[in-house]
């Protein structure tokens, strides 16, 4: 039985949260930490779409590596049921697609090796108290869950979280050889047909692949993978070369309650930092691991990096989530007449959405009624 080593931090998830909190640890201290993953080779499998805003890159002071860049993003599409089309764009580009093993690599590349020791391929549990890993046993001052979504481990840590079904989403994604979207562009559709309370997504990847996505909440009875080869079929994709199909669960909810519990912290996919109405957790990772590595580096407290990453996105969070609830909660004809009243706003970013659909909800007094009786209205 080997003796119990204590570095200062461990941290289990070598994804964007958990090498964003090692960094900035390494970066800003000398203290001791250890960088635990499961898989083998970092980033390996990707099972994300892959996309990132500029505007999030730039809260967290990084500039993406052109290797790991697949292909640049300037703008969006929206489809609602009947096709009508919402198309968002601004004068230059919004964000990107990553190649998620090179950009996972590559952040990292920014550890101190000196001052981080990774180890890959075996996977960790905790109590709380003492981290083990295969033959070897931590008890650390701070432990970092930066795993997927984990609600056991992180219960098995004393964080006592809970989230209902409806605000977990399942999604498979499956990469396709085709070139018949425009690359500017991500394409997003709704429809109770095509993805009952959730969306089907086109994400271009460069020229001549694109990563074809789906997902619905955990409490929906449909299969997601029957839906997305009915949408695949429905785009006309159908018979396309396909590789490299995946799925995981995505948390969609804005968590009201503590993320940590005495030297415990839930940080990334672990701690529920998704956007609720898009899924995408990469950029929010990244902020949410800075703010937590900062904060151990500095030795404050678990307790003021739950305060702090709240400041800094809770807003956005709470909006996403009440987005998400209002379109889950439409059929198809009101989601349609809602695509259509923003159509007539000419919106250039999808985060004017909140703002116009205020305007639009109390102009329709059948979509103001169904948003009173879903209480999302109170902001």
């Amino acid at each position: 039985m080997g003796e119990i080593e204590e570095p200062d931090v461990v941290i289990i998830g070598a994804g964007p949260a958990g090498t964003s909190t090692a960094a900035e640890i390494t970066d800003c201290s000398d203290k001791t930490v250890v960088l635990i993953d499961r898989r083998e080779v970092i980033g390996v499998p990707g099972r994300c779409a892959g996309g990132i805003s500029y505007d999030q890159m730039d809260l967290v002071h990084l500039k993406a590596p052109q290797h790991t860049i697949t292909n640049e993003v300037f703008g969006m599409k929206i489809f609602s049921p009947n096709m009508t089309e919402l198309t968002f764009e601004d004068n230059g580009p919004l964000g990107f697609i990553v190649d998620r093993p090179k950009f996972d690599q590559w952040l990292h590349t920014r550890i101190d090796p000196e001052k981080c020791e990774t180890l890959l391929g075996t996977p960790a549990k905790t109590n709380g108290d003492i981290v083990t890993c295969g033959t070897r046993k931590f008890r650390p001052k701070t432990i970092v869950l930066a795993t997927a979504l984990d609600v056991k481990m992180a219960q098995s840590a004393g964080i006592n979280v809970w989230v209902p079904p409806t605000d977990i989403h399942k999604c498979v994604q499956v990469t396709i050889e085709s070139r018949k979207f425009d690359t500017k562009y991500l394409w997003l559709y709704f429809g109770k047909e095509v993805a009952p309370d959730g969306y089907a997504w086109v994400f271009p990847e460069r020229d001549n692949l694109i990563r074809v996505g789906l997902g619905i909440s955990q409490s929906n009875e449909h299969s997601v993978s029957r839906l997305l080869d009915a949408f695949i079929l429905k785009m006309e994709l159908f018979g396309a070369p396909q590789t490299f199909r995946t799925g995981k669960f995505i948390p969609t909810l804005y968590y009201p309650k503590s993320i940590t519990n005495g030297k415990v912290a839930l940080v990334g996919d672990a701690g529920f930092q998704c956007g609720p109405s898009t899924g995408g957790g990469i950029g929010t990772s990244l902020v949410c691991g800075k703010i937590l590595g900062s904060c151990i580096a500095l030795g404050k407290s678990l307790e003021t990096y739950d305060k702090e990453w709240r400041q800094s996105i809770q807003e956005k969070m709470e909006t996403q989530y009440l987005i998400k609830r209002l379109l889950a909660g439409l059929d198809d004809s009101e989601l349609d007449q809602f695509a259509e009243a923003l159509k007539a706003y000419k919106l250039r970013s999808p985060a004017d959405i909140p703002t116009v659909g205020k305007k639009i909800l109390l102009g329709n007094r059948r979509l103001l009624w169904k948003a009173m009786k879903m209480k999302l209205l109170r902001r």
